[in-house]
Order: C-alpha cells, then sequence, then structure tokens
C-alpha cells in the first residue's frame, strides 16, 4: 500500500505543473482505498526536495517550478570550433536531478538534436561537471561512457589523460547560424518529467555593437541578485542537501525574474563571484561563503553547538524522513538469511531505531511481523541474491554507525567537542546508506556495471568511517584527558 502511494505522488509530483493545495492532492490520492493519513502526507510534501510552500499555504513542485522557463548557455569557443556542446552541468536545476547530462533529450524546432561521442581530456571533462560536486564527477563520466571511462578513468598510472563524453551535433546549426563566441543559447523546459529542453540561438548585434548594452547590463544585475539570494540562503536555511537543491531553491525564491533571456549561467557566476565558492563540507561539497568552513549547527538547523549527539539527533539531521526504510531492510535482511519470525530482528532494530523502545515490544512486534508477512509472501532468495548482498553488508556499516553514535551519547558528546566536519561525515553517511537502502530494497535486478558502482562506493564509505571514527575517538580521549569533570567517563 505504502508503495501504491509513494508511485502515485512521484507521477503527481512529476507531471503536475501549478500549484496545489493539501486538500487537492490528498482528495485525488484518496481516489481507492485510503492508503495514507492525511497529516502524513502533509508531513511528505513538507520533506520532499521536489515540493515547495508557497507563501498562501498552497504548493508548488520542482516540475512547477522549472517548466517552460528559460536559462541560457553560452558555448565555449573550443566548443563552436568543434561545432558541438557538451551538456555538463549546464542544465542544473533546472531539470530533474535523477536525470544525468547525457539522458537528457535537447531539441531544435521540436526536433531532436543528434548526440555523439566526443573525446575531451580528463581535466577539461571535470571542468564541465564541477557544480555536481567533486566527489560526484567521476560517477557522471563513468555513466555517460561505461565502457570505455569506468576501464580508464583510473590506472596503474592514476588518472587517464582522456574520456568520452556525450555531445551534441550543433555543427550544421552553427554554420547556418553564423554562431561567433560571445552569442549564448536560450533553453527552456518543454518537459521535466520527461527532460526535455528546447534550445534557440540568441546572437549578439553584429551591426550595432552598442546595441546589446542594455541586454547586458541586465545580465550584471542578474548576477548581482543571484549572490544575494545565495547569501540570504546561507544564513536562513544553511547548505542544503547538494549543490544542486540550494540551486533550486534560490530560482524558487526569485521566480519572478531569474528566469530570462538576460540571465546569465550558474557556471560562470561561480567562476566570477569573490564572495561565494564550493567548499567542502564533511565528505562532499557545497556552495557557501568563498574561503570559509561551513559550520555544523546554526539557525537553519535543529541541533546547537552545545547539544549533545544521540542517533535520533544525527538521522534527523541527515535528511532521513523516515525509519520505513531501516525496518523494510531488516525485514528483507531476515528473509535472506532464511528467518523464520519477526522476533530473530527485533533486537537490531531496537538498537538502531532507538525511538521504538518508547513503544511497547508487543505493539512494535505485531507491526514488524505484520510487515514481514506481506513481504515473504512475494521474497524470491534467488533473485534477492546481489540486493541482498549488498544490504547486508549496509546494515552493518550502518549498526557500527550507531554503536558509535551512542557511544558518543553516553559521554554527553556535541558537536562542538568533535574535531571539525567529524559530525557532518557521520550525518552524510547515514544518508548515502539510506539512499543505497531504498534502491536496493527495491529489489529491481542490478547490472554488473550497477553492482560494481555500488560494492565500490560502499568501500568508500567503509574507509570514510574508519578514518572518521579513528578521530573522534582521539579526539574524546584527549577531551577526557584534559577535562576536570567526569562528562566524558564511560
Amino acid at each position: 500500500m505504502r508503495e501504491a502511494f509513494e508511485t502515485a505522488i512521484a507521477r503527481f509530483l512529476r507531471t503536475h505543473t501549478k500549484p496545489f493545495t493539501l486538500k487537492e492532492v490528498y482528495s485525488l490520492m484518496g481516489r481507492g482505498p485510503r492508503i495514507i493519513r492525511k497529516k502524513e502526507l502533509e508531513y511528505y510534501l513538507l520533506s520532499s526536495h521536489l515540493v515547495y510552500r508557497l507563501e498562501n499555504g498552497s504548493f508548488f513542485s520542482r516540475a512547477g517550478l522549472f517548466t517552460g522557463k528559460l536559462f541560457t548557455i553560452a558555448p565555449t569557443k573550443e566548443e563552436i570550433q568543434a561545432g558541438i556542446l557538451i551538456p555538463g552541468h549546464r542544465c542544473m536545476p533546472f531539470c530533474d536531478p535523477g536525470f544525468f547530462p547525457h539522458e537528457l533529450t535537447f531539441r531544435i524546432h521540436n526536433e531532436d538534436i543528434a548526440k555523439i561521442p566526443y573525446i575531451l581530456s580528463t581535466t577539461n571533462a571535470f571542468s564541465r561537471y564541477f557544480l555536481v560536486g567533486e566527489e560526484y564527477v567521476y560517477q557522471y563520466l563513468a555513466m555517460d561512457n561505461p565502457e570505455y571511462n569506468q576501464k580508464l578513468m583510473y590506472t596503474d598510472m592514476g588518472v587517464h589523460e582522456t574520456v568520452i563524453i556525450t555531445a551534441l551535433d550543433m555543427g550544421e546549426l552553427f554554420r547556418e547560424w553564423e554562431f561567433a563566441p560571445g552569442d549564448r543559447l536560450t533553453a527552456r523546459v518543454e518537459d521535466w518529467d520527461k527532460g526535455i529542453i528546447e534550445l534557440l540561438p540568441l546572437l549578439r548585434s553584429r551591426e550595432n555593437p552598442f546595441a546589446d548594452s542594455d541586454m547586458e547590463g541586465n545580465r550584471e544585475k542578474w548576477y548581482e541578485d543571484l549572490e544575494n539570494l545565495f547569501l540570504y540562503t546561507f544564513d536562513t536555511i544553511g547548505p542544503c542537501s547538494s549543490i544542486e537543491e540550494q540551486t533550486a531553491y534560490v530560482f524558487f525564491l526569485d521566480r519572478d525574474t531569474l528566469f530570462s533571456a538576460a540571465a546569465g549561467s550558474l557556471e560562470e557566476f561561480i567562476n566570477r563571484t569573490e564572495k561565494i565558492g564550493i567548499e567542502s563540507y564533511g565528505v562532499e561539497s557545497r556552495l557557501w561563503r568563498r574561503g570559509e568552513t561551513i559550520p555544523v549547527a546554526g539557525l537553519w538547523s535543529g541541533m546547537d553547538d552545545e547539544q549533545r549527539l544521540t542517533p535520533e539527533s544525527v538521522i534527523l539531521s541527515s535528511g532521513v524522513i523516515s525509519h520505513e526504510v531501516v525496518i523494510e531492510a531488516y525485514l528483507l535482511d531476515s528473509l535472506y538469511r532464511k528467518e523464520t519470525s519477526a522476533e530473530n530482528i527485533m533486537d537490531r532494530l531496537l538498537l538502531v531505531l532507538p525511538g521504538l523502545s518508547g513503544f511497547p515490544r508487543s505493539l512494535v512486534m505485531q507491526q514488524v511481523e505484520s510487515k514481514r508477512k506481506v513481504f515473504a509472501a512475494s521474497y524470491n532468495w534467488f533473485a534477492d541474491y546481489d540486493n541482498a548482498k549488498i544490504r547486508s553488508r549496509l546494515l552493518e556499516l550502518y549498526e557500527a554507525l550507531i554503536w558509535l553514535i551512542k557511544r558518543l551519547e553516553r559521554r554527553n558528546v556535541s558537536p562542538e567537542n568533535l574535531p571539525s566536519q567529524s559530525f557532518i561525515i557521520l550525518m552524510q553517511l547515514i544518508g548515502h546508506i539510506m539512499n543505497i537502502l531504498d534502491a536496493v530494497n527495491a529489489m529491481q535486478p542490478l547490472s554488473d556495471e550497477e553492482i560494481n558502482t555500488l560494492y565500490s562506493s560502499i568501500e568508500g564509505m567503509e574507509d570514510s568511517f574508519s578514518d572518521t571514527k579513528d578521530t573522534i575517538i582521539e579526539a574524546v580521549r584527549k577531551l577526557k584527558k584534559n577535562s576536570f569533570s567526569s562528562k566524558f567517563l564511560l
């Protein structure tokens, strides 16, 4: 039933482009058996990164925010000479972040623009994707051309010199338009759900060099407004879960003026602003004040510097809005282990979800056993084998994370007592684990490439956790040694 709701609400949010009220979407979800309470639906909408709350209390989806809106692209001199356009990060945040750039469809006058493979130096390729965050660039390049890039991105000698990425074949169009450096393309999101973008040329005046002065002045104002909006979000909501999400929220805030042919581009903005840069945030990257460390806590967060660490506070700060993924993972893991009762996983669940201990064990047991029977009815051990191996390894890492946080909780440790970024890394690791668990819980077949990518990601998370744990334990030992109180004693 929950799966039916998530499918229905996802379809609605991906295709509905007008503001809507809670009552309207609840009525739509209520056709047939009622599968979710109104309060749960409201919480889901408020927590979703694909939904924005309007001033009048109604809601607006990402699809609604960006469908039909204009942004601009400035092809480089090298691209114009080569007759190509590399999508890269240029369509961020205007398109669904679930699409890789090479999966998007670009059109001119309702005709698809052909895509061609293009050999590019690895350094140049990284510069076309830097807005997704350095930690994700390899994944984007590898998924663009798996057969070549996954094998040759890294060699025994280090990073390979070239990669093959998808480019748009623009040669004939550039010649037809007499396209030159300084000209731009306007891009309009035609269909957010399907990832379709319409391109048109935006050429400078060839006769009068002063004819474009108003447009250039408006573009300078656009950069100034964008910079101020980013600074405003840093103070009010802090770092979002990604660079893409932060940028999308900025465009939501000024949705009446930022979308225009006079707009600059995000990559040009980052390369020219002196106030905003891409800064390290745990094991990831975020937009922030250039050269400044992103703080753990602030007015935007649910945790202040002196609040002690608990599993609940870290899970909440990681952006996880439901324990459903964890419960389902343990149920499926139990079926994979061929256990015959939910009783076998109760202690494991209570370890990683301490909040459950506030309910009668018999009630929790009843709910878990009920869900277990639903999963058992359609569970196929052989079909789940690859997913199960990944799931089991993720749960081991998750349990180790919770154990460490519990250890810190017993010593009344707060974020300010930890080395810089350590709390952020713990928070991000939990978020990454949840994302992968959500994928493998679906029990959809995984390709060999997907399996290898997931294992590589898990190994990276395990290494990151090991390093962070050692750093934290050593820091707490020093606190214990230097403190005259007993707050850090076991």
